[in-house]
C-alpha cells in the first residue's frame, strides 16, 4: 500500500524513526485486536461483525514491519544469525501456546471459529516469519543453493495452494473419516489431515495451472 511505502521512505535508516513507527503501529494493531476480541470474538457482535477482521488494520504490522525490515536487513540478518537459538525458542514457546489454544476449542476446521485473531496468534505469526527469515539466512550463509529450485517451485504455487487448502480440508474432514479419527487420536488425525491437504492442494493447483498453460500457451515453472 502507498502509505506503507511512504512510512518506510520516511524512516529510511533512522533508529529513532524506526522506534516511532514500530511502537505506534504496534499499539494501533494490538488495540485493534483487543477491540475485536472484546466485541466480536468473545462479545455481543460475534454474529454481526464477523467479517470485520478483513479490514486492513488486521494486517497492519505484517506489511509495515516487512517493509521496515528491508531498510534494516543487514542488522536484522546479523542479529538473527547470532541469536538463532532465541528465535527458535521464541517460536517453540508460541507454537505450544497456539497448539493448546486450538486444541482447547475442538473446532480445528470450523471457519466460524476465528480464534486465530487473538493477540497471541499475531505474536505466533511474527515468530513464524522470524523463523522463516532465519532459515533463509542459513541457506545464504551455508550456500544451500540446491534447495532454491524446490523453494521457488513451492513459492510459485503457494498462494493458490493456500486457497485450495480449505476446499480439500473440508472434503477430507467430512468424507474421509478424519472426524472420527480425531475422536480416537487427535494428533494422528491432525498430522494425516495436514499431509493429505497439503499434497492435494499443491497437486490440484499444479494440474490446473498446467491445463491453463496448454490452453493459453503461457509460461510458468514446471
Amino acid at each position: 500500500m502507498p502509505w506503507i511505502k511512504a512510512i518506510c521512505n520516511w524512516v529510511k535508516h533512522s533508529y529513532c524513526r524506526l522506534a516511532v513507527a514500530v511502537i505506534s503501529s504496534g499499539i494501533i494493531y494490538f488495540t485493534w485486536l483487543s477491540f475485536y476480541d472484546h466485541f466480536v470474538l468473545s462479545g455481543p457482535e460475534a454474529t454481526h461483525w464477523y467479517l470485520l477482521d478483513r479490514i486492513f488494520i488486521s494486517f497492519l504490522i505484517f506489511g509495515l514491519y516487512g517493509g521496515l525490515s528491508w531498510n534494516f536487513h543487514h542488522e536484522i540478518q546479523t542479529f538473527l544469525f547470532k541469536y538463532w537459538w532465541l528465535i527458535v525458542g521464541f517460536y517453540l514457546l508460541t507454537y505450544f501456546r497456539t497448539r493448546d489454544l486450538f486444541l482447547a476449542t475442538f473446532k480445528l476446521t470450523d471457519l466460524t471459529n476465528d480464534s486465530y485473531y487473538l493477540p497471541s496468534m499475531a505474536i505466533y505469526a511474527l515468530a513464524v516469519i522470524l523463523l522463516i527469515y532465519l532459515i533463509c539466512i542459513a541457506q545464504k550463509v551455508f550456500n544451500m543453493n540446491y534447495w532454491l529450485k524446490s523453494i521457488h517451485f513451492l513459492a510459485f504455487y503457494a498462494y493458490r495452494a493456500f486457497l485450495a487448502n480449505v476446499f480439500w480440508d473440508r472434503i477430507f474432514w467430512q468424507y474421509f473419516n478424519f472426524k472420527q479419527l480425531a475422536l480416537q487420536n487427535i494428533y494422528l488425525a491432525v498430522l494425516l489431515l495436514w499431509i493429505c491437504t497439503w499434497c492435494a492442494s499443491y497437486l490440484s493447483v499444479y494440474v490446473v495451472h498446467h491445463l491453463w498453460l496448454k490452453i493459453n500457451g503461457s509460461v510458468g515453472p514446471s
